[in-house]
């Protein structure tokens, strides 16, 4: 990563670049992905008068992404032999922008404003092979814009907050081409062209009680539109060949919260009791089980719900010790489904009823820092039928370092430190997560200790 910083009195600028490449094998030594990820960022903040303050971000990415495709002969002997069956190029880039403005009115009032936009083109070139093969090359362009403004009110122990966010949704420029032997021509069928205005209200009130409590509720709405992957490109996990649908909608969620905080010297606790329906979900939705591979496709579901509560901390019990983390119970499942009424009740797939973490933070000059970062789960299901169940796992992670001087730092980090088979996916074939593993490295700081 490079970056470069400029402050001076009341504007900061920035610039920001990284870079990543990654090549892996899959299982079987024909099947391979790699990715090449180059990201940016720039921006500035300035303070202005009044206590007002602007902040702009421009930002950016391009990607490219190779992955290759086969079946196995037999997957549940020896796997000594596989026949290619498809291989993709996905490049992609995104380009965005954001604004954001804020400026006090009193002492009680803040106002805030601000307008984004979130720009993402991608092509998918893929060629099959087989009794059906074809060589494609298909591109897409989605653009988000929007504008937001809120408004906070704080007077006596009360505080109210209201907002509200409309976006311009646009999914356009989309073209499917075919290779018939000797040039390039249009698909029978093209990606959709379609646009959407979507206004997302959202309104909160907390009341502090006393010194040490507040109790807060809260309601909104948003939405999230279909991702070119799920309209146009089919991708496949083991014996599992999910299909793209170029007829979905965007997701459409309302919501409620309510909770209780407490705060003291040693730290915080929250809780909280949400509700959120979800009109419209997109999910893999099996269409022929006993297929090999096994059919699924991206359905706008009728609606899912999920309901719990969530308890938060953040206790320092030391100057030189803290401990964060939480618990979250969530019954998640689908309460609506007019063309899979078999699916009403379900568990929505890859959610856990019960989840809980915890991170232990202990740091002395003279030692350095130590990690500890541990996460339980239930169990799960993996698909929609709720057929396939991932059992629940606990997961224990470590990070230490140290440092020699202002430019020099060592660190090693351990994670899944107890070894535990932890299962990722069943496709149906169980796929585990990575075993345990140590890196080491160091950090030089060539302009000097960062803040």
């Amino acid at each position: 990563m490079l970056t470069a910083e400029h402050d001076r009195g009341s504007l900061r600028l920035f610039w920001r670049g990284s870079g990543f490449n990654e090549a892996r094998h899959n299982g079987t030594p024909y099947q391979v992905n790699s990715t090449r990820l180059w990201r940016y960022a720039a921006g500035g903040d300035w303070k202005g008068p009044h206590e007002a303050s602007l902040v702009t971000r421009v930002y950016g990415s391009d990607e490219r992404y190779r992955q290759t495709f086969s079946q196995i002969a037999n997957p549940t002997t020896l796997r000594n032999s596989e026949t290619p069956t498809k291989f993709s190029f996905i490049p992609d880039n995104e380009l965005g922008a954001a604004a954001h403005w804020n400026q006090p009115l009193g002492a009680g009032l803040l106002i805030v404003a601000g307008a984004d936009v979130h720009d993402v083109r991608i092509w998918d070139r893929e060629q099959t092979y087989g009794s059906k093969a074809a060589l494609t090359n298909l591109h897409d362009h989605q653009r988000d814009s929007a504008g937001y403004a809120e408004a906070m009110w704080v007077r006596k122990g009360w505080t109210l907050t209201a907002s509200g966010r409309m976006d311009w949704f646009q999914n356009y420029d989309g073209q499917e081409l075919q290779w018939n032997g000797s040039s390039w021509v249009p698909a029978s069928s093209q990606p959709p062209h379609y646009g959407q205005r979507l206004f997302d209200p959202r309104v909160g009130l907390s009341r502090k009680l006393y010194d040490h409590w507040a109790v807060s509720a809260s309601g909104f709405r948003a939405f999230r539109a279909p991702s070119p992957n799920e309209l146009y490109r089919s991708t496949q996990v083991g014996n599992e060949l999910t299909l793209p649908n170029g007829s979905l909608l965007s997701e459409r969620a309302t919501g409620w919260e309510t909770g209780l905080a407490t705060n003291w010297r040693w730290g915080s606790i929250r809780t909280s009791y949400f509700l959120t329906q979800v009109n419209r979900p997109i999910s893999a939705v099996t269409t022929n089980p006993t297929s090999s591979p096994i059919l699924l496709m991206r359905e706008n579901l009728g609606q899912i719900e999920s309901r719990g509560v969530s308890v938060d901390y953040e206790l320092a019990p030391r100057r030189w010790l803290a401990v964060d983390g939480g618990y979250q119970y969530a019954h998640a499942t689908v309460t609506k489904n007019n063309q899979e009424t078999e699916l009403v009740g379900n568990w929505i797939p890859e959610v856990a009823r019960n989840l809980a973490t915890m991170n232990v933070r202990a740091y002395k000059p003279a030692l350095g820092t130590l990690n500890l970062q541990g996460r339980l789960s239930g169990r799960q299901f993996d698909d929609d039928a709720n057929q396939y169940l991932l059992h629940g796992y606990f997961r224990l992670d470590a990070y230490a370092s140290h440092d020699f001087g202002k430019r020099l730092q060592l660190f090693a980090a351990g994670e899944n430190l107890l070894n535990r088979q932890i299962e990722d996916s069943k496709t149906p074939t169980t796929t585990l997560g990575m075993p345990r593993v140590a890196r080491a490295g160091f950090l030089v700081c060539l302009g000097g200790k960062s803040k």
